[in-house]
């Protein structure tokens, strides 16, 4: 999924109904493992990174790492 910088993104965690309505801000690689990555998003005001294992929906559609 192309995203750029500031576009608004909505996030459905795995296990969660209700989405998280935030804004894009990057893919930023995992550390720790050759495959995982980030969401990184601003949402109410701070930055948050989202593990890729843990989203299930991005804006309506399933999310597969």
């Amino acid at each position: 999924m192309k995203l750029q910088l500031g576009d608004p993104v909505s996030v459905v965690l795995r296990g969660n109904k209700k989405p998280i309505q935030a804004t894009f801000l990057a893919w930023k690689p995992s550390l720790q493992g050759e495959d995982e990555v980030y969401l990184v998003v601003e949402w109410n005001g701070e930055e948050r990174k989202i593990r890729d294992i843990f989203i299930g929906e991005l804006n309506g559609k399933q999310y597969t790492a």
